[in-house]
């Protein structure tokens, strides 16, 4: 302030003027102050906690890895039952003549009597 007043910088703004003296200095308790143990201990905490995400991650991963597995293995089991019954029924004297008959065999002393589908009688 010069002579009462404010004064004017060249710009338009007013200059505000400071007391003299001393300036006052920042109580200690709004400093911000690094602990390192408290530092330590946060580091600590997130490494922690990335870690157990990451477990988690990997035992959901697992988890739904155990279940297509499962899926899996009754497709496989209940393809082997069928395959099963089918050696069964393959392996029974019906299902033997049946297949011979449709392969065109015959027993001994059999005469094989066929048809053609494609012969047909001549048109008049």
């Amino acid at each position: 302030m010069v002579g009462g007043r404010s004064a004017e910088r060249p710009s338009g703004g007013r200059v505000i003027a400071l007391p003299a003296g001393r300036p006052r200095a920042i109580p200690r308790s709004s400093r911000l102050r690094l602990n390192l143990p408290r530092v330590a201990l946060l580091v600590a905490a997130v490494y922690l906690a990335v870690l157990v995400g990451s477990k988690v991650s990997l035992l959901v991963s697992l988890r739904l890895d155990l279940h297509r597995t499962r899926q899996r293995t009754q497709q496989v089991e209940s393809l082997n039952a069928a395959l099963r019954d089918q050696i069964a029924d393959a392996s029974t004297d019906a299902y033997v003549e049946q297949a011979a008959r449709q392969l065109g065999l015959t027993r001994p002393g059999e005469i094989l009597f066929s048809t053609s589908p494609d012969r047909r009688p001549p048109a008049d």
